[in-house]
């Protein structure tokens, strides 16, 4: 019921069949309001109070999904790499789709930046796993920075043929490596960011991501 409805009300004959209506529905339905009327029951009626932006209700804590293992430095790169055309990297498996899907686009060329590696402790998706650290679009690494991390970085990736994720953006979507190792070579798929799947934590996989 809108409130500017009701700021002119002023006595109960004011109130119309609509006003009656929603209040009755908010007190639990027509059985109710006859057993109120009847008296054998009662409806306690407490204040509505509403979060501010300064009061704790408002503040969402925000669950962790990962521990931090490692700080990286990523030597610079060339925004022509793409990963779809690393097969040097990815020997053991270079998913097609990142073909397929159109992600063999180019990006900026990097200088030397630092990457933080994390390992799941938590069951999540993609958007709970990465959004836990901040805003995604901030984490992506570009994809000459994902095939430096493989090549010069291997000993930090998941081993066991456990999956190390890595966040990038191409065509201004957002997607997930996803990168194996396998009898110590190196295979990587390629995952839509927003697929729901649960990643369970008792893989310890791990996350890479930009530093912030």
């Amino acid at each position: 019921m809108s409130s500017n409805r009701l700021d002119s009300v002023n006595t109960f004959d004011q109130f119309g069949h609509d006003h009656w209506k929603a209040l009755g529905t908010k007190l639990g339905g027509v059985e109710v309001v006859k057993a109120i009327l009847r008296e054998t029951t009662v409806v306690t009626v407490e204040p509505v109070r509403r979060p501010t932006a300064l009061t704790p209700a408002a503040i969402e804590p925000v669950t962790s999904y990962l521990t931090h293992l490692a700080s990286v430095t990523l030597a610079p790169t060339k925004g022509s790499v793409t990963i779809a055309y690393a097969a040097d990297v990815f020997v053991g498996y270079l998913d097609p789709d990142f073909k397929n899907w159109g992600t063999d686009v180019g990006d900026k060329d990097t200088a030397a930046q630092t990457v933080s590696v994390h390992e799941m402790n938590r069951d999540g998706t993609f958007a709970q796993i990465f959004g836990s650290l901040g805003d995604p679009q901030s984490l992506c690494l570009t994809q000459g920075q994902i095939v430096e991390f493989c090549r010069s970085n291997r000993d930090q990736l998941r081993q066991g043929g456990y999956a190390t994720f890595f966040l990038f953006v191409a065509k201004g979507e957002l997607s997930v490596a996803r990168v194996h190792v396998f009898d110590d070579q190196l295979k990587v798929y390629v995952r839509r960011f927003g697929d729901g799947h649960v990643w369970g934590a008792v893989c310890r996989r791990r996350v890479v991501v930009l530093q912030q």
